[in-house]
């Protein structure tokens, strides 16, 4: 027999954080498992949010006065709540390569649901002290920050983008020929055309124009990396041009990896909070499917202030390894080795593939 029954009220860890909950089913201990399993409902949260604990797993203890007065320090009362916050994982490689450096945070070193010592159904047998505790609060554990599933195509544009600007000395081609904007109103006529009713259709209208919001508020301040910023301030000088109508999705990518510490989410339940989420990652499925069309920028030379400048339109390395090949012709037509015929005379030969070294000065 487990140590808690259907009903009873228990204080449950999720992801560092406790939260009050109650057990909804129970599974007795097998020979597989050799323990206890419990189902576990947050107080005040949607059933989709349920899951199951292991008896040992140190997330579970008693609702108890001790308890609650060890823990969280406001006995029976709900407080404010408090999601614990960690860095992202998947994202931390493409974040370190984002317009800004990561921030550091109060609870870096921290691990979410660190495993204590087991408890009791006793008060007295509690066990080790957890790292934070709060009432059950109207968000969801898992998305008190949002956290997005790049698929690996996207890793590597981010990639990408980021070798050529910061060791290529390259800069996206701009204005982009498919801005953000053309990107986002795709998208939503592609989702407003597939939806299945007048909500969802109206949806992918707020998606699309709340993204392309964060997007204009957000380039200059976290979406650019430094080698970019005095091409912005050459291109963006009049304030009536968007960025969105500018740049593409190679800078509309690097918004995911800003956005959860953009969106406010303290004020969303969970129902919003989740809907939020969904929508948000169908876009990402839906950029990758259309990659294709939506990425494959050209890039540009940078000169030592940061300008774009165009490498192939250098007059003295176009005069330097044209002028020989021309001459070389003349040279066997000359000798008869090769007649020249009246195009090879009056038509330069292109310009070999391989690049010859600078001229000296």
């Amino acid at each position: 027999m487990g140590l808690y029954e259907v009903d009873e009220p228990i204080l449950a860890r999720y992801q560092g954080v406790w939260y009050e909950g109650k057990v909804v089913e129970t599974e007795p201990a097998t020979g597989a498992t050799g323990e206890a399993r419990y189902k576990i409902h947050f107080q005040g949260w949607n059933s989709r949010w349920d899951y199951w604990e292991v008896q040992s797993s140190g997330d579970l203890m008693a609702d108890t006065e001790e308890n609650r007065a060890k823990n969280m320090g406001k006995g029976k009362g709900k407080g404010g709540a408090k999601a614990a916050t960690t860095g992202a994982k998947d994202g931390a490689k493409d974040a370190a390569k984002d317009a800004g450096k990561k921030r550091p945070s109060k609870d870096d070193g921290k691990k979410s649901g660190s495993k204590k010592a087991k408890t009791s159904k006793k008060a007295g047998d509690a066990g080790a002290e957890p790292e934070a505790v709060t009432a059950a609060p109207d968000a969801a554990p898992e998305l008190a920050r949002l956290r997005f599933n790049l698929s690996t195509s996207l890793k590597r544009e981010l990639i990408a983008g980021w070798e050529k600007i910061t060791r290529e000395e390259k800069l996206v081609r701009l204005p982009r020929s498919v801005t953000v904007s053309a990107v986002l109103e795709r998208f939503e006529s592609e989702t407003r055309a597939k939806a299945r009713s007048p909500e969802q259709a109206e949806m992918a209208t707020e998606i699309s124009s709340g993204l392309r919001a964060y997007f204009d508020r957000s380039l200059r301040a976290v979406l650019l990396y430094a080698q970019e910023r005095t091409q912005a301030d050459v291109l963006l000088t009049d304030d009536a041009r968007l960025p969105s109508d500018v740049y593409g999705a190679e800078h509309l990518l690097r918004l995911f990896v800003k956005l959860p510490t953009l969106v406010p989410l303290k004020d969303m339940d969970a129902d919003a909070t989740h809907l939020l989420h969904v929508r948000l990652q169908d876009f990402l499925r839906w950029l990758q499917r259309n990659a294709a069309s939506s990425f494959g920028c050209g890039y540009v030379g940078r000169d030592a202030d940061g300008r774009p400048t165009d490498e192939i339109k250098e007059p003295e390395k176009v005069k330097e390894y044209v002028a020989p090949v021309v001459k070389e012709k003349k040279d066997k037509a000359s000798h008869g080795d090769e007649k020249a015929s009246p195009d090879e005379k009056a038509t330069p030969p292109a310009p070999p593939a391989v690049e010859p070294e600078p001229v000296a000065a």
